[in-house]
C-alpha cells in the first residue's frame, strides 16, 4: 500500500492481484475521481511489483478495458450497466465485479457427463480438440473415478488417432479408430456399443476448415444418426471477430452445444471470443490454459472471464 500511494496518493485502493512468478506480483489498483454527467469513475492503474522498480502502465476507466479488449459497443454498455463500480472502494476484486456483470449475458456450462454420455469436440484444424480431449478425459477419471473411453474419428490426415492413441495408451483407457475404408456410421456406432459400458466417451472429430463447407456437410451427415453424441466447437482465443464468427457459422449444421475457448494463455485479448459466443447464444463449457495435460484446463466460469478481461495487452 506504500507503494501504490506513493505513485497513486492517498486514495488508492487495490482492486485485484495475480501472482505472476515467485517473487514478482500483478497488482490492479485504482483511485475513485469525479467525473461530470458521470458520476464516480474508477481510474484504473496496472502495477507489477517485484524485485525491481514497480511498472505503471497508465490510467484506464472500466470502459476502456472493455474497449480495448474489443468488447462490440452494444455489450459494452450492457456490461457497464450490471457493473456496480461502487464495490471497487469497498475492496470487492475488478475481476468479481466484471465477472457478475458476464453472468448476466453469458452462459456457463462445465457439466461432465451432460445429458449425453457422449461427447465429440468440433472445430477447425489445429484448435486444439485432441489435446482437449485428452485434458478432459485425466481430469474427469481422475477427480471421479470414470470410465472413460476414447475414439478417433478423424480419416483425413495421415497419422489420424496416433496422437489420440497415445494418450489413451498412457492413461490406460479403451480406444477406438475408426476404419476410414469402411462407412463411417458403421464404425461408429460399432464403436459407441463396443463402450457402452462406459461411463463416458469423447470422440476427435476431423479438423475442417471455415471453407471447407461440404466436409462440414458430410460429418454433420455422419453425425446426424447419433443424437446421442453432444457436439462442443472448439474456438481458439488468439484471433479476430470476423474469424471466430466465420468458424461458428460454419459448423453451425453439426448443431453444436457448447464452446471450448482453447489457447487462452496465448492471448490477452478476449473480446471477439466473448462477442462470438453471445452472437451464437451458446455456452462455455471449458477454457485450456496451456499445453500441459491434463492440468491445463478449467472449467468456464464468469469470473475467471472476468479476470481475462484485466489482462494487460501486450
Amino acid at each position: 500500500m506504500e507503494r501504490l500511494r506513493e505513485e497513486l496518493g492517498p486514495e488508492a485502493i487495490i482492486l485485484s492481484t495475480k501472482e505472476l512468478t515467485g517473487n514478482t506480483v500483478e497488482v490492479f489498483a485504482g483511485l475513485e475521481v469525479q467525473a461530470e454527467a458521470r458520476g464516480p469513475v474508477i481510474m484504473l492503474d496496472q502495477v507489477v511489483a517485484g524485485e525491481g522498480q514497480p511498472y505503471v502502465e497508465g490510467q484506464k476507466t472500466i470502459e476502456n478495458i472493455f474497449i480495448s479488449q474489443g468488447l462490440d459497443a452494444g455489450l459494452r454498455q450492457k456490461l457497464l450497466a450490471h457493473s456496480d463500480t461502487r464495490l471497487l472502494s469497498q475492496g470487492e476484486p475488478l475481476d468479481k465485479i466484471i465477472g457478475d456483470s458476464l453472468m448476466h449475458l453469458a452462459h456457463f456450462d462445465p457439466t461432465l457427463p451432460r445429458t449425453q454420455r457422449v461427447v465429440a469436440l468440433v472445430g477447425a484444424p489445429g484448435v486444439g480438440k485432441t489435446t482437449t480431449i485428452a485434458k478432459l478425459a485425466a481430469q474427469m477419471h481422475a477427480a471421479f473415478h470414470l470410465r472413460i473411453g476414447l475414439i478417433a474419428a478423424d480419416s483425413f490426415k495421415v497419422g489420424a488417432g496416433f496422437h489420440l492413441q497415445t494418450y489413451a495408451s498412457i492413461m490406460h483407457m479403451p480406444f477406438k479408430l475408426l476404419d476410414p475404408k469402411r462407412p463411417f456410421v458403421d464404425e461408429l456406432r460399432k464403436a459407441l456399443q463396443a463402450f457402452s459400458s462406459l461411463d463416458l466417451v469423447f470422440v476427435d472429430t476431423p479438423g475442417c476448415g471455415v471453407r471447407e463447407g461440404a466436409r462440414i456437410g458430410e460429418l454433420a451427415r455422419n453425425l446426424e444418426p447419433f443424437g446421442e453424441i453432444e457436439r462442443m466447437l472448439v474456438l481458439p482465443a488468439p484471433s479476430n471477430d470476423v474469424d471466430l464468427c466465420a468458424v461458428a457459422r460454419a459448423h453451425e449444421p453439426l448443431k453444436y452445444q457448447r464452446l471450448v475457448l482453447s489457447k487462452v494463455d496465448e492471448s490477452a485479448y478476449i473480446g471477439p471470443a466473448i462477442n462470438t459466443a453471445l452472437k451464437v447464444g451458446k455456452a462455455f463449457a471449458f477454457f485450456t490454459t496451456g499445453q500441459r495435460v491434463p492440468e491445463d484446463i478449467e472449467p468456464a466460469s464468469a469470473r475467471r472471464l472476468g479476470w481475462m478481461l484485466t489482462r494487460t495487452i501486450h
